[in-house]
């Protein structure tokens, strides 16, 4: 039931069990959807484990550090490219410099003091202060 788009690839296409009738009470259809479910992981379970191993190019390998559901994993930094449908789908090493420094200037750029044309909040404070110390002294 399952359809490889890509090779290694697993997409749920259709049920696996077939659902109650319509006018069916809500209790068959919870167990149902449980009963799919589990269906389901197993059929994509039994795809990931006939996978084969292959070896990985060198620029494909493991290079960023992510945290994933808690866990620290390492990752490729890879782009897709090309179209399913024209049959050239397929993923490509992004240069590792390059996103890196994008990101660092945007966050910089965003950071960067740009001239305020009004006080900063701080410093309005700081000014409602002074002012309302000095009416308490007249």
């Amino acid at each position: 039931m399952s359809k490889p788009i890509v090779d290694g690839s697993w997409v749920r296409k259709d049920f696996y069990i077939q659902p109650p009738t319509k006018d069916a009470p809500a209790k068959e259809w919870e167990e149902w959807i449980e009963a799919d479910k589990l269906a389901a992981a197993a059929d994509k379970r039994k795809h990931t484990m006939g996978l084969k191993h292959a070896d990985t190019p060198e620029n494909m390998r493991p290079k960023a550090m992510s945290k994933i559901g808690g866990v620290w994993r390492q990752s490729p930094m890879v782009g897709l490219v090309g179209s399913v449908e024209d049959g050239s789908f397929g993923f490509e090493a992004v240069d590792d410099t390059t996103p890196h420094r994008v990101m660092a200037l945007r966050e910089m750029e965003a950071q960067r003091s740009k001239g305020r044309s009004t006080p900063s909040k701080k410093r309005a404070k700081r000014n409602r202060r002074r002012k309302r110390a000095l009416r308490l002294v007249k």
